[in-house]
């Protein structure tokens, strides 16, 4: 039973995150998955901690936001970002993709 006790606490912490930064506020949905929700930009960037390291999906919070984005990460887990999900209807991929290539071969 004290298993679970330790369990249930260590949830409801995670569960009562406060904001990790200024314009990022941080819901832990289970231990590997979060959200990650910006207050100046309106969007929602979903973390998922896999064995890994940590998938983002649609983290498009602008350039001047990206120094929030990453403290709020390295708060929430040292492990490196090895994939990044983006999702847009697929009429735009055609349109975007190069453009995403393009941005990733300047790396």
């Amino acid at each position: 039973m004290s298993i679970f006790k330790t369990l249930l606490a260590m949830a409801l912490l995670l569960l009562s995150c406060a904001a990790v930064s200024a314009s990022i506020q941080v819901q832990a949905v289970s231990p590997h998955l979060h959200i990650l929700t910006g207050k100046d930009y309106g969007t929602n960037i979903g973390l998922v901690e896999t064995p890994s390291g940590l998938v983002l999906i649609d983290p498009m919070p602008g350039e001047q936001y990206l120094a929030a984005l990453e403290k709020a990460i390295q708060a929430i887990n040292r492990k490196p970002v090895t994939h990044v999900l983006i999702p847009m209807p697929i009429q735009i991929i055609p349109v975007v993709m190069p453009i995403l290539l393009a941005g990733v071969r300047n790396l």
